[in-house]
């Protein structure tokens, strides 16, 4: 009997052929009587993506009989089981909350908006919060009627075992008011004052609750309170026959005790680590719940024994890209069911399609940044706020993976916004934001696909040094930092200005970054190639050459830092190609020769136009979906429409066109065929 209902929000990923099982720790397993444990029975409902939409299945405990029971659009999440596992409770559209029978049938709507739900014991009514976070508590009839509304900010309702009071939280933000209530909505009164999460009753008809240290257990009416277990507990389930309880400790452990608290064996299988969701079996000798195993990006489901003696994984992850989310497990109250539940489902998506003209991502992947040179492109795949960074070789037909997304362990929110491509050396930026916002320089080569730090730069709220996103061409590889002033400014500068910023570029023996040339943890790869005590942040670069913002327009430089030419004019973007340089200013797209500074064409455009790419006369610029090139000699202009946000860029074999999950090649000619020539 699963009572906890504080659902993780970590990022988790799933399943490649579920209904394939594989023990990562065998052994007999006992139950509490010291009798050998069977295999595990019965039938567990959960939630996976691993068709590209998030939809309801069932799957036999032994990893059998894989059932889905949900095809739609919407995204259907967090199954559970009514108590006499006849039905089955879910939420669709992140927060519609649906009603099926177990095999899936007579599907339909029960509320509009509903979170947290809970069955009642004789699976005849439904206590749900209205709102997202704290909103009146609802009870309803599962056949829709019979509404009672308790009004507050009530939150996470659960009902005691013999159906007649139903406890929640009350408040908002750390301090809340454990509540309890008649299943009528009358006879409301506070239990407990100032805790920190409730965890539902106990068989016995306590209500469990995080104290000040522990975990605590207190009758309906407020009194017999007495501490169970010491320390942090995350997730609580008591096993059905009230003699056990399973939790999660601060170190996602998985730990079972007896119904005192006494005995707290730490039962985690070797292997597995940060688990969470645990939900005992009918027969309370095996326990369901979510876990990462080594080497796993995220989470598979796993059924453990509960004496820890024998544990194995239902789901196993797809090749790429790194799974796909699983949701906690229901265990069906009744036992094993030989039938499957719902029909067959259908097959997971592909790993990517890679071939000479196009690349697909797999799975809910989306392109988001793009840097070609020559025959070759990089990109940064996002997966539901991880990302991976890619390098793909059309004339080869090859992905080389560079850059893993974190999955649901990232300690901090971090993402990857920007990626360069100089040569076969891939590096992005990837930004962490705590109390101190952390920029990352790392590179790669696609023959030493792993990734080195190149810079670490730390700003404390934003403020101090700060690494820009790499950019790279023919063999260039260069990024700046710059430093905002947070006190002691200089004469007319405040804080947040920048007032020291170099460039670097990758090849050196100097350490990059701010950390130079003494603070270790960098790589000794660098050359500074120049300074301002003002803004100089790097917008583009060819083999030679580096154009960069500074506080009066756009400054030219070659390699090693001399001078060439500074054009006076308020640029967003720069792109290069031998002696035109395209700036984007407010209201236009400016072309410049380099060796005079003549402004040789002004196209004024809108501001959601962006600037993509210059290769000779050829200009490409994004809106939307839209790519058009624009050949400069003659203005003659021709678009392409991609799947998603456009991102471009034109080499001499072609052009990398990438929108939504795909990025394609189309070879030159066809491009200046295109351009009717």
């Amino acid at each position: 009997m699963l009572v906890t209902v504080n659902h993780s929000r970590r990022r988790l990923a799933a399943l490649s052929a579920p209904w394939i099982l594989s023990a990562f720790v065998v052994g007999p397993a006992s139950p509490a009587g010291g009798a050998p444990a069977a295999g595990p029975q019965g039938t567990i409902a959960f939630a996976s993506a691993r068709s590209g939409n998030s939809e309801i299945y069932s799957v036999r405990a032994d990893g059998s009989h894989l059932g889905q029971l949900t095809r739609n659009r919407a995204s259907d999440t967090d199954p559970i089981f009514s108590r006499d596992g006849r039905q089955i409770l879910f939420t669709r559209a992140k927060s519609q909350l649906w009603l099926m029978n177990a095999n899936g049938s007579g599907q339909g709507r029960l509320a509009s908006s509903g979170y947290h739900a809970a069955w009642s014991p004789d699976s005849r009514r439904i206590a749900y919060q209205s709102d997202s976070y704290e909103g009146p508590l609802a009870v309803v009839g599962a056949d829709g009627g019979g509404r009672i509304v308790v009004p507050g900010m009530n939150s996470r309702p659960s009902w005691s075992p013999d159906g007649r009071l139903i406890a929640f939280l009350r408040g908002a933000g750390d301090g809340l008011d454990l509540m309890v209530v008649g299943r009528d909505g009358r006879g409301l009164r506070r239990i407990r004052r100032d805790i920190a999460r409730a965890f539902g009753w106990s068989p016995r008809g306590e209500i469990t609750f995080a104290g000040a240290s522990g975990l605590d257990v207190v009758g309906p009416d407020g009194r017999g309170a007495r501490r169970l277990i010491r320390g942090v507990v995350t997730e609580l389930a008591w096993s059905p026959d009230g003699r056990r309880l399973a939790f999660i400790d601060r170190a996602g452990r998985l730990r079972v005790a007896s119904a005192a608290g006494r005995g707290a064996r730490d039962i985690t299988p070797k292997g597995a680590r940060w688990l969470n969701s645990p939900a005992w079996s009918p027969d309370g000798r095996w326990l369901a719940l979510r876990g990462q195993t080594s080497g796993a990006i995220y989470d598979d489901l796993l059924v453990i024994a509960g004496d820890g003696s024998s544990s194995r994984p239902l789901t196993t992850r797809i090749p790429y890209p790194w799974g796909s989310k699983n949701g906690p497990p229901s265990w069906r109250p009744r036992g094993a069911t030989p039938a499957r539940l719902g029909a067959a489902p259908v097959a997971p998506l592909p790993s990517e399609t890679v071939s000479a003209s196009r690349f697909q991502a797999a799975g809910p992947g989306t392109i988001e940044e793009l840097a070609a040179d020559g025959g070759r492109v990089a990109f940064i795949v996002e997966y539901d706020g991880s990302a991976s960074v890619e390098a793909w070789e059309p004339g080869r037909a090859r992905v080389v993976r560079l850059e893993r997304p974190c999955g649901e362990f990232c300690d901090v929110i971090a993402g990857l916004n920007g990626v360069a491509l100089a040569g076969t050396r891939v590096a992005w930026l990837s930004t962490h934001e705590g109390n101190d916002i952390e920029t990352n320089v790392s590179t790669a080569t696609l023959d030493r696909p792993t990734p080195v730090l190149l810079d670490n730069e730390s700003a404390l709220g934003g403020l101090g040094p700060e690494a820009s996103a790499p950019v790279g061409h023919g063999g260039l590889l260069t990024f700046s930092v710059s430093d905002r002033c947070d006190a002691d400014c200089p004469p007319g500068r405040g804080t947040g200005d920048v007032v020291g910023a170099t460039i670097w570029r990758f090849g050196g023996a100097t350490l990059c970054g701010s950390g130079a040339p003494g603070t270790p943890g960098g790589g000794r790869v660098c050359t500074a190639v120049a300074h301002a005590d003002r803004e100089l942040r790097v917008l583009a670069a060819d083999a030679e050459r580096i154009a960069a913002r500074t506080d009066d327009g756009v400054r030219l430089l070659t390699a090693t830092g001399k001078v060439l030419r500074d054009f006076t004019v308020e640029a967003t973007a720069a792109a290069l190609s031998g002696k035109r340089i395209a700036l984007r200013t407010p209201d236009a797209i400016e072309v410049c020769d380099t060796g005079s500074g003549q402004l040789t064409v002004r196209l004024p455009v809108l501001k959601a136009v962006r600037l993509a790419d210059l290769e000779g006369d050829l200009l490409v610029t994004t809106a939307g979906r839209t790519v058009t090139l624009q050949r400069l000699s003659d203005g003659q202009t021709t678009t392409i429409r991609a799947g998603g946000t456009a991102r471009a860029q034109l080499e001499p074999p072609g052009l990398f066109v990438a929108g939504g999950r795909s990025v394609t090649f189309t070879p030159m000619r066809d491009v200046l065929r295109l351009l009717g020539g």
